[in-house]
Order: structure tokens, then C-alpha cells, then sequence
């Protein structure tokens, strides 16, 4: 009776025990995951971008590319860590159509890093096809080279001294991948643009009082396919500096029909991903 009783006690004792045993453990797992490895050639890689960047593959083949493991994951934000880089993305949209000019600043404060790098993009959100794809952003899109302007000096006022801004524009819309109403949006585009443009030029009118001759230029120039996205890309990459690097992933992309699928036109497969990293790692390790 003495073993049984004994051992009986020791198990309370365990059981007791264990959680009070655990929970600092886990706690003090979660702030190393959180804070960075302070050495000198690890960078610290910030993905800031719509649905081409950060929630197609980029992400998850630049954390594989760098055989990078999958850290924390929490409702903003996914990290992975490599021997050489501390790559953090957002989990929704941060293309320069969903952010504020200082969200660089929030994401440090939240994840308690300082970026080497600030890899961003934004555009194709700026777009439309009325009346088959709304014209939600217009006002970004008439102010483009301002709100990049905006963000690109609110963020290098925070970074450090030799930390990069690297600029993606965005991808070339392959027009034949369209199906549905897309696809008639881009045939009556080519019939005959003017007139294509008529549903848009009286939305212009109607919500932002635009003189039609304008509201015409601005509905044919801001199309949701490859003319727009194009103007649009060479517009905010002539507004930006020359100490903003660019990863031109129009070019990367363009005439690239086979490696989208149909109904899609503007993600990429994994042979065009991993060009896009490629070229930038190599302009973050040059």
C-alpha cells in the first residue's frame, strides 16, 4: 500500500507541475521566433504587395528558394527565417492601393524588426473594366506617382541609412487569358475603345463631376488589361527616384501567356516566380 500510495502522490505532483513548467517555455520560444538573429549578414526582407507578391507563390518560394523555415504565423502577418534572410509578408493585401503612407513604421512596431529591405507593389488594383470590373480606386489611380511619392518618403525616413526600397511593377495582363465578361470587356476594347469607355466616362461624371473629354482619356488609359497596366507601371516607375531599385516584373511577365492560366492573365507560375526572386536577391545582395 506504501508503493501504491507514493506513487499515487508523485503523479498529482506531475500533473500539477507541468503546466506551470511549460508556459514559460512557450513563452520565451515565441519572443526568439519574434525578434530577428543579431547578426550582420542576415537581412530582414519586408514583402509589401497584392495578390501577385504575397498571397500567390512569391512568398512561399522565397521562404523554399532559401530553404527557409516557417516561423509564426498570426492574423497579419507570416514570417520565415533562412541563414539569410528574415523574410515577413502580410497576410491581406499591402499593395500601395490597401496601405498608408507609414505602414512600415506599424509593421516594425507590430513584429519588432527593422527592415533591410522593403520589397513593394501596387497598381493593378487601380484599374477597371466598367461595367464588368468597378472602378473602386480612381482617385488612387489619378494620384498614383503621389501616393508612391508618400510612402517611398515616409518609409526612407524610418529605415535605416543603408536599408533598400525595391519597387515591383506590376505584371503584364495577358488579354487572350480572359474568359466571360472580361474577355467581351477586351474585344469591345479593341472594336472600338471610345465607345467601350461610355458606362465609365458617365460613372466619372456622375460621382466626381469629370468633363466627358477627360472622363474618355482617363476610361481608356486606366483598362484592367495589357495598355493598362503598362501606362500605369511606366507612370509611377517615371515618379520614383533613383535610389529605389526596381524589379521590373512587367518585363519578367510580358508575352508570358503560356505561364498564366485561362481566366487568369495576371498570376504567374512558378518558372516566372522564381526569376522574379532571383533578380531580387540579387539586387538586395548587390
Amino acid at each position: 500500500m506504501s508503493q501504491f500510495f507514493l506513487l499515487f502522490i508523485f503523479y498529482v505532483l506531475i500533473n500539477q507541475i507541468r503546466p506551470q513548467q511549460t508556459l514559460p517555455v512557450i513563452k520565451r520560444e515565441y519572443e526568439q521566433l519574434s525578434t530577428p538573429r543579431n547578426t550582420s549578414s542576415m537581412k530582414t526582407v519586408y514583402m509589401l504587395g497584392d495578390s501577385t507578391m504575397i498571397t500567390s507563390k512569391q512568398f512561399p518560394l522565397f521562404c523554399n528558394y532559401q530553404k527557409a523555415k516557417i516561423i509564426l504565423s498570426d492574423d497579419e502577418f507570416k514570417w520565415c527565417r533562412s541563414k539569410d534572410f528574415h523574410i515577413i509578408s502580410t497576410k491581406k493585401y499591402s499593395d500601395l492601393g490597401h496601405i498608408q503612407p507609414d505602414f512600415v513604421k506599424y509593421m516594425s512596431n507590430k513584429t519588432k524588426t527593422i527592415p533591410d529591405v522593403v520589397y513593394f507593389n501596387g497598381g493593378l488594383h487601380y484599374l477597371h473594366l466598367l461595367p464588368f470590373r468597378k472602378w473602386l480606386m480612381f482617385q488612387k489611380w489619378i494620384n498614383a506617382e503621389t501616393i508612391v511619392h508618400n510612402f517611398v518618403n515616409e518609409t526612407r525616413e524610418f529605415l535605416p541609412r543603408k536599408a533598400k526600397l525595391i519597387y515591383m511593377t506590376s505584371h503584364s495582363i495577358c488579354d487572350k487569358k480572359y474568359i466571360g465578361d472580361y474577355a467581351k470587356a477586351v474585344s469591345e476594347i479593341k472594336n472600338d475603345p471610345v465607345l467601350f469607355a461610355q458606362s465609365c466616362v458617365e460613372f466619372l461624371e456622375r460621382k466626381f463631376k469629370i468633363q466627358k473629354t477627360k472622363g474618355v482619356q482617363y476610361c481608356m488609359d486606366a483598362t484592367f488589361n495589357h495598355r493598362g497596366i503598362k501606362l500605369l507601371n511606366e507612370r509611377i516607375v517615371k515618379s520614383l527616384d533613383k535610389n529605389v531599385y526596381i524589379l521590373d516584373a512587367f518585363n519578367l511577365t510580358d508575352n508570358q501567356c503560356k505561364h498564366t492560366k485561362i481566366g487568369d492573365g495576371r498570376h504567374y507560375d512558378a518558372y516566372i516566380v522564381q526569376k522574379e526572386l532571383r533578380n531580387l536577391v540579387n539586387v538586395i545582395s548587390n
